[in-house]
């Protein structure tokens, strides 16, 4: 019976602590809760006498911190995109270069051709 009592006290399992953060502080404006003395009346029921931890802050600053991180992450992929943009343009103003030095090559070789044609009619 002893080691009953022992192993029950050892093992005893704490509950869960209670919170009352950013997504029930939502929940209680969507309820009503619009002004700060409606929200503080919330707190004061919720984390005074319902023994709920205030976490609103807590879960603000995680929330700013996983959010920048995710901004800061998408401006990176933004400005990689923008220089793979500039190198195309660059590839594309050679490639139009190219093109025009071949229409230019083109029409000389034509003119040559017609000089030709042109010195064996007489």
């Amino acid at each position: 019976m002893l080691t009953t009592f022992v192993t029950r006290a050892v093992t005893k399992v704490e509950p869960e602590k209670k919170l009352f953060g950013l997504d029930q502080l939502r929940d209680a404006k969507k309820y009503g809760a619009k002004t700060a003395e409606q929200v503080r009346m919330v707190l004061a029921v919720v984390c005074g006498v319902c023994g709920y931890d205030n976490t609103v802050a807590e879960n603000v600053q995680k929330l700013v911190l996983f959010q920048e991180y995710d901004m800061q992450r998408r401006d990176d992929l933004i400005a990689e995109d923008k220089n793979k943009i500039n190198a195309l343009h660059a590839h594309m103003a050679n490639l139009n270069a190219k093109n025009e030095r071949s229409k230019e090559e083109i029409a000389e070789a034509k003119a040559d051709l017609l000089l030709v044609q042109n010195s064996t009619n007489l």
